[in-house]
C-alpha cells in the first residue's frame, strides 16, 4: 500500500509542469508524465471514475485524435495528439481530486515556482517598434503573460482560502504568488491578460463575499449585478470603437492588434478552403506549410514554434471545421453553464477559484488562442476547470487540509480524546 496520500501526486504532476516548461525536458518530461499518471490513476481511480463531468472532456480529446484520419499532416497530429491527451489527464486528475485545497496548494505552487524563477532568469526580446518586451522564462510574450494570469489568481484564490482557515504561513505565500504575478503582468505588457485578470479577480472577490450571504441577500445581490453588467454591456456596444481606440492609444497598441487581423484573414482563407473538417488538430502550424510559413516570415519567428491565430474560435474552426466546432461549442457551452449554475447553487472557495479561470477564458478567448495546447499549464487549468463538479465541493469546510497542510507534530503527540 503506497503510504502517501494521492494528493502528493497531484503537486508531483503539477510541479513537473514547471520542469517541463523551465527546462525543455519534453522527452523525460513525457515519460516522466506518463508514470505519474499512471500511478495516480492506479492508486485515485474511484475518483477519477465518480466524475461524470470527465466524459465530455474525454470525448473531445478522443476528436482531436480522430482528426488524424483526414489531417493534411497525420504525423504531427498524432505526435501533438498523444500529447495533448497526456496534458488532458493531468487536468482531469486535478479536477477529481478528492482533497480540492491540497491541490490548490500545488497549483499555486508550481505557478508561483514558475513565476519567481521567470524574474530572477527571465530574458527579454525584441517586439515591434524596436522595442524590448520580457518573456521571462516562458519563450513566448502571450505564454508568459497567461502563466502570470494564472499565478495572480491562483494565489488570491489560495489567499482566500488560507484566510479562511487561519494558515498564516500559507498567507505569506500566496500574497507572495499575488506579487510576483502581478509584477509579471506589468512586465509582459499584456494589456488583454492584465485588464482580464483585474475583471476576474474582482469577479473572485464578489464571489467570496457572495457565499456568506443569506439567501435573500444573494438573490438580490445577483439581480443588481446583472443588471449592472447589463447597463455596461449596452454602453460598450453603443461607445465600443471608441473605447478601443482610446484603449489601443493608451497602451501604445497599433489598430490591427499587434498584427493579429492579418493573421484572422489567413485563418478565414484555411476555413474556406477546408470547411468541415478543417485541416486536423496541430496540422496547421507545421514547418513547410505555406500559409504557416508566410504568417512566420510576416512576424519575424524564426524558430517556427509557439504560434497561433490569437482568437480561440477561429483556431477551433481552422483546426476542426464546421463540425468540429459545432462538437466543441456545444460541449464548452454545457461544461461552461454546468460550472457557473453549479457555483452560485454551492459558492465555495474553491469553485469561486475554478469559475474565475473559466471567466478569463471567456473574456480573452477572442483574441488569444485557447485551443488545448500540449505541455501548457493554460490547458491543464481550463481542462481542470470546466471538468470539476461544483456540487461535489462542499461550502463547508471541515477539516480539508490532511495531506501537504496537516501539521505531522499536531498529529503525532496530540493525545486521543476520550469518549
Amino acid at each position: 500500500m503506497i503510504p502517501w496520500p494521492s494528493d502528493q501526486y497531484i503537486i508531483a504532476l503539477v510541479l513537473l509542469g514547471v520542469l517541463l516548461a523551465t527546462l525543455h525536458l519534453m522527452t523525460v518530461g513525457v515519460a516522466a508524465l506518463i508514470a505519474f499518471i499512471l500511478l495516480y490513476i492506479f492508486v485515485e481511480r474511484r475518483s477519477l471514475l465518480k466524475n461524470s463531468y470527465a466524459l465530455p472532456i474525454v470525448g473531445l480529446l478522443a476528436y482531436g485524435l480522430l482528426s488524424v484520419l483526414w489531417s493534411q499532416f497525420p504525423r504531427e497530429t498524432i505526435y501533438y495528439g498523444i500529447q495533448i491527451v497526456l496534458t488532458g489527464l493531468v487536468g482531469l486528475i486535478i479536477a477529481s481530486s478528492p482533497r480540492p485545497y491540497d491541490t490548490l496548494f500545488g497549483m499555486a505552487t508550481a505557478l508561483i515556482i514558475h513565476s519567481t524563477l521567470s524574474h530572477l532568469f527571465g530574458i527579454y526580446v525584441p517586439w515591434e517598434h524596436g522595442e524590448y518586451v520580457f518573456v521571462g522564462i516562458a519563450g513566448s510574450k502571450n505564454n508568459y503573460g497567461s502563466i502570470s494570469s494564472l499565478t495572480t489568481m491562483t494565489s488570491l484564490g489560495l489567499l482566500y482560502a488560507s484566510i479562511n482557515l487561519k494558515r498564516p504561513w500559507v498567507m505569506a505565500f500566496a500574497a507572495w504568488g499575488v506579487g510576483v504575478g502581478t509584477f509579471g503582468l506589468i512586465r509582459s505588457l499584456a494589456a488583454g491578460n492584465f485588464l482580464a485578470t483585474t475583471l476576474c479577480c474582482m469577479f473572485l472577490m464578489y464571489i467570496n463575499v457572495y457565499r456568506v450571504l443569506p439567501p435573500r441577500i444573494r438573490l438580490a445581490t445577483n439581480i443588481y449585478v446583472i443588471y449592472a453588467v447589463i447597463c455596461i454591456g449596452l454602453v460598450g456596444f453603443f461607445v465600443k470603437d471608441q473605447v478601443v481606440s482610446l484603449v489601443l492609444a493608451a497602451l501604445h497598441k497599433d489598430p490591427s492588434l499587434t498584427g493579429r487581423t492579418e493573421i484572422w484573414e489567413v485563418a478565414h482563407e484555411q476555413i474556406k478552403q477546408h470547411f468541415w473538417l478543417g485541416v486536423g488538430q496541430s496540422a496547421f502550424w507545421v514547418e513547410g506549410n505555406p500559409p504557416a510559413e508566410f504568417i512566420w516570415e510576416a512576424h519575424g519567428i524564426a524558430g517556427k514554434r509557439g504560434f497561433n491565430f490569437h482568437n480561440t474560435y477561429l483556431e477551433i474552426m481552422v483546426h476542426f471545421g464546421l463540425i468540429g466546432s459545432a462538437i466543441f461549442g456545444l460541449t464548452l457551452a454545457y461544461l461552461i453553464w454546468k460550472a457557473f449554475w453549479g457555483t452560485f447553487r454551492n459558492p465555495s472557495i474553491i469553485n469561486g477559484i475554478w469559475v474565475t479561470l473559466i471567466l478569463h477564458f471567456i473574456i480573452l478567448s477572442s483574441v488569444e488562442s485557447f485551443s488545448f495546447t500540449p505541455m501548457n499549464f493554460y490547458t491543464v487549468f481550463l481542462i481542470a476547470s470546466l471538468s470539476r463538479d461544483p456540487l461535489a465541493s462542499s461550502g463547508n469546510v471541515i477539516n480539508p487540509w490532511e495531506g501537504v497542510f496537516a501539521n505531522p507534530f499536531k498529529r503525532r503527540f496530540e493525545k486521543p480524546t476520550q469518549s
